[in-house]
């Protein structure tokens, strides 16, 4: 349903959840935030939202990488490893440390590659990773009409990347990541 209504007209979406008692209230806060509803509507007119999460197609890939290009890690992991096992727990701590330093450092800076040549196209706002195998997981207002464009860019860099990573795109759908309502009912 609400894709059709995409199609049609500008949906400024509402967080989930937001509900009235009746129909007055809604009446009240339609009035009370006229100036930033039309506001919001004019930011967003002919445009929806896609998101795309980009991930490492081998979930060990960006460990591996990481060993590979880290010769303190390298050497850091096989000293530990001649190690009695009662010694170990201490120095494994401080090298899982060391690896997830390396993956965040590694992940901002390909995100911040996609999204240099993804920004020109869209709006963004980039949210938050809620696993290793995820590099970035961000959302893009498009202008209606941009996606083909968008979506070859995508193909472009898969094929840089050499497939490596996959990247899923999602939407259109309505653009909740760009709207800042702060809706009450008082």
């Amino acid at each position: 349903v609400i894709q059709e209504v995409m199609r049609q007209f500008t949906v400024l979406p509402f967080s989930f959840g937001t509900v009235a008692a009746r129909e007055e209230e809604v009446r009240e806060m339609l009035t009370r935030y006229r100036d930033e509803f039309l506001a919001q509507l004019q930011h967003l007119d002919a445009k929806a939202e896609f998101g795309v999460k980009v991930l490492w197609r081998d979930k060990e890939l960006p460990f591996k990488e990481i060993l590979a290009e880290r010769e303190d890690i390298r050497r850091y992991r096989d000293a530990i490893a001649r190690q009695p096992p009662a010694l170990r727990q201490q120095d494994l701590i401080q090298i899982g440390e060391m690896v997830q330093k390396a993956l965040e450092a590694k992940r901002e800076a390909m995100s911040r590659r996609i999204l240099e040549r993804l920004q020109p196209l869209a709006e963004v706002r980039v949210n938050a990773i809620y696993m290793d195998q995820m590099l970035m997981n961000a959302a893009f207002l498009l202008d209606r009409g941009g996606e083909l464009a968008f979506e070859g860019l995508l193909r472009e860099m898969d094929r840089e990347f050499d497939g490596r990573l996959l990247f899923r795109l999602t939407g259109p759908s309505p653009p909740f990541n760009f709207v800042q309502m702060p809706v009450t009912w008082q």
